[in-house]
C-alpha cells in the first residue's frame, strides 16, 4: 500500500485555503444512493451523467433528471437522450465508442 510521508505536506487547517462546497466523498456518496434508486446500471455513461448533475452546473440537466426519478421514466435510453441534449454530440457517442471492439 502506498504510504506518503505526511512532512511533506503542511495540511493543517490554517494552511489549507481551499474553499470546499460540500465534503470530498460526499458527491460519491449521492451517485451511490442515485444508482440505487434508479437501479440503473454503475456504467461510465450513467455515472458521468449523475456526477455532473451533482455538480450543479447545469440546471437543466437537474430539472430533466429530477422529472425523469419522479414519473419513473430513467432508464439506458433516457441517459443516452439527457447526454446528447445537455453534453453535446462528442459525449453522446463516447458511449458507442467504448462499446466497439478494441476500444479500450
Amino acid at each position: 500500500m502506498y504510504q506518503s510521508d505526511a512532512t511533506c505536506f503542511d495540511m493543517t487547517p490554517e494552511n489549507c485555503v481551499a474553499e470546499v462546497d460540500e465534503p470530498p466523498l460526499m458527491r460519491f456518496d449521492r451517485i451511490r444512493a442515485l444508482l440505487v434508486l434508479t437501479r440503473l446500471p454503475p456504467q461510465p455513461e450513467v455515472y458521468e451523467l449523475f456526477w455532473r448533475c451533482l455538480g450543479g452546473d447545469d440546471h437543466a440537466l437537474g430539472v430533466a433528471l429530477d422529472a425523469a426519478i419522479i414519473e419513473q421514466t430513467l432508464d439506458l435510453a433516457a441517459v443516452a437522450t439527457m447526454r446528447a441534449t445537455h453534453f453535446g454530440p462528442i459525449s453522446a457517442a463516447s458511449g458507442a465508442m467504448a462499446r466497439l471492439p478494441g476500444v479500450a
